[in-house]
């Protein structure tokens, strides 16, 4: 049965998940500018992947940590935005990480390629979680000065944004 009227057109459900894509589309963004400034400002080989990964990392974090944090609860305060946004792009910069790890690990599989520094085989994925978080905190350290506040800044415009104009009973 169609809808009768523009209330009925979209439920409390679909419009949560068009907000959690929203913020996954911001996310992809925000860590495709993130890792192509990697990959053109590193020295080496190898760092063009990071442009491929901070897109992904940025939309699976975005879109699930908004989801699970802001649009499922319909908490759409400033200060959960903000430190949403933080949550993000924590997450982000670790996934990241491991996406490239995966990456790696996966074109040595099937090219024998993408080696190491010393020219071995890459991390296996288990391992991969341990050394991804150590690697996720090194840049967080190196440029979480400029990830966080966009971060902190776009979790509350989103917030903002995407608050209804008639509160909306959260799904439980």
């Amino acid at each position: 049965m169609p809808p009768t009227d523009a209330v009925e057109k979209h439920s409390p459900r679909s419009r949560a998940l068009r907000q959690s894509l929203v913020a996954g589309l911001i996310a992809a963004v925000a860590g495709g500018l993130v890792g192509g400034f990697v990959a053109l400002g590193a020295t080496g080989r190898g760092f063009a992947v990071f442009a491929m990964a901070g897109p992904v990392a940025g939309f699976l974090a975005g879109a699930s940590i908004w989801h699970w944090l802001v649009t499922r609860r319909g908490r759409y305060g400033l200060l959960r935005g903000a430190l949403t946004g933080i949550l993000i792009v924590i997450a982000g910069h670790y996934l990241t990480w491991y996406l490239v790890m995966l990456g790696s690990g996966l074109c040595h599989a099937l090219t024998g390629d993408c080696v190491d520094s010393l020219g071995q085989s890459p991390i296996d994925p288990l391992n991969a979680l341990w050394a991804a978080l150590a690697m996720g905190l090194l840049s967080l350290i190196v440029t979480g000065w400029a990830t966080l506040p966009v971060g902190i800044l776009t979790g509350c415009l989103l917030a903002r944004a995407q608050r209804p104009a008639v509160p909306v009973i959260p799904d439980r």
